[in-house]
């Protein structure tokens, strides 16, 4: 741009001094690629010296259109270009840049004679960084390059840590991906613990309620035949929840299985039909010992294991810290059945009372979680003993299953949009005429 100026001319122009030794190299933290753009070739040379003697690798360019070609195809930390050029100026390049989706910075200096305030604007709106006046000072450039240059490496530096700290969000949203996985496939197997289907009867019929509060529960129930005569049914709740709650109520199911050569419920006996059933009180004494609180097992159990008899119609029961069990007579108001008793491992040597219901035909018995009457709303009101009583006096004419689904729609509308903190769980058993 402009006329052709002597060497001497040039150098006063640009105001560099004649006796400035352009061998002597400059320390510097790190050599940079510059791209310089100007359509003067001997200010192009002698700010290539310049930078070359600081150390840098300098590309150039004769006027705009050629810096771009240039940029399309590689990536350079630092543009100096002036503002002035043909086919495209300096500050429309700039613009350009800018507009390119680069993962890398590029830190861009114009070189310009403009000094109005509404020129400088336009040049910054288009993402010029920093402005040399010319004709320039080189102390001055070299200070402004040094400048651009702890800018280009802070933000290489936070573009690393962003690559980094991106790798690792990768890693851990797989592993993330992984356990929720593992979770999942873990909640099907306790699923697939629950009753398939219940051992109704002419005698008596069967329902059950199961909702874990989060992927695992410490909640289980089941139900399941003893023998001709007799049924086993249970509520347990682990202290605690997660992996740790999950796996100990998974273990006390495997020790709580009908099949005699697996579990704590009957013992063999020489005798037909080859073995006796344990009595629930045998058989908390059996998980207290076999269960009890330590450092590598912090976790305790409430449980409520009944035997019902089908044809004398009684509930034989052992209640170890679980919710007192709900009676709904065919004839009658629902009440609860008092007692608890002491937590599943809470001492060594605990001792446990038998109790017995007698039940009549028609009768309801509803065994539960206090993840049921604990449950809070949003005014921090327990959904209470209470409510159950009510919701079951209400339902008392639908069917077993229905009466269920009565008392959790009950419970949903009353907790409204707070979310349950435990686990629910709720068994029932009808007698039949």
């Amino acid at each position: 741009m402009g006329k052709w100026l002597a060497p001497g001319a040039a150098l006063a122009q640009t105001g560099l001094r004649t006796e400035w030794n352009l061998s002597r190299r400059e320390e510097t933290r790190a050599q940079m690629r510059i791209l310089v753009a100007d359509d003067d070739l001997l200010t192009r040379k002698m700010v290539q010296r310049l930078l070359e003697g600081a150390g840098h690798e300098v590309v150039l360019a004769a006027d705009g259109a050629e810096a771009w070609a240039i940029i399309e195809k590689d990536h350079f930390p630092m543009v100096i270009s002036d503002w002035i050029m043909p086919n495209v100026d300096g500050v429309e390049l700039v613009r350009r840049i800018r507009a390119r989706q680069n993962v890398f910075y590029t830190y861009a200096i114009l070189l310009t004679a403009k000094s109005s305030k509404e020129e400088l604007v336009e040049a910054m709106d288009a993402g010029a960084d920093d402005f040399v006046s010319k004709p320039f000072d080189a102390a001055e450039l070299q200070s402004r390059v040094r400048a651009g240059q702890r800018v280009v490496e802070l933000e290489q530096s936070l573009a690393q840590r962003n690559r980094e700290l991106q790798a690792a969000h990768r890693e851990v949203a797989l592993a993330n991906e992984r356990m929720s996985q593992d979770l999942e496939a873990a909640a099907k197997v306790q699923r697939a613990l629950l009753p398939r289907k219940t051992p109704d009867d002419a005698t008596a019929g069967f329902a059950w309620f199961y909702r874990p509060c989060d992927e695992l529960a410490g909640d289980i129930l089941n139900v399941f035949r003893l023998d001709e005569r007799h049924v086993g049914l249970y509520v347990l709740d682990v202290s605690g929840h997660g992996v740790s709650s999950a796996l100990l109520s998974v273990s006390v199911h495997h020790m709580m299985s009908p099949a005699i050569d697996h579990g704590l419920l009957k013992r063999r006996q020489s005798e037909p039909p080859g073995f006796a059933l344990c009595s629930p009180v045998e058989v908390a004494s059996q998980l207290n010992t076999l269960f009890q609180v330590r450092e590598e097992l912090p976790q305790y159990f409430t449980l409520l294991y009944g035997i019902v008899n089908l044809e004398t119609r009684r509930f034989e029961y052992v209640q170890a810290g679980h919710p007192s069990p709900i009676h709904v007579p065919r004839n009658g108001a629902p009440a609860v059945i008092e007692g608890r008793g002491l937590p599943i491992g809470f001492f060594e040597g605990a001792d446990y009372d038998t109790r017995f219901l007698d039940l009549s035909a028609g009768d309801r018995l509803y065994l539960y979680s206090d993840g049921l009457y604990e449950a809070m709303n949003a005014q921090s009101e327990q959904f209470g003993q209470d409510r159950i009583l009510a919701a079951l006096e209400q339902a008392r004419s639908q069917p077993l299953e229905e009466s269920l689904k009565f008392v959790t729609e009950s419970f949903d509308k009353w907790i409204g949009s707070s979310h349950a903190s435990d686990d629910i769980s709720i068994l029932a058993l009808e007698m039949k005429a």
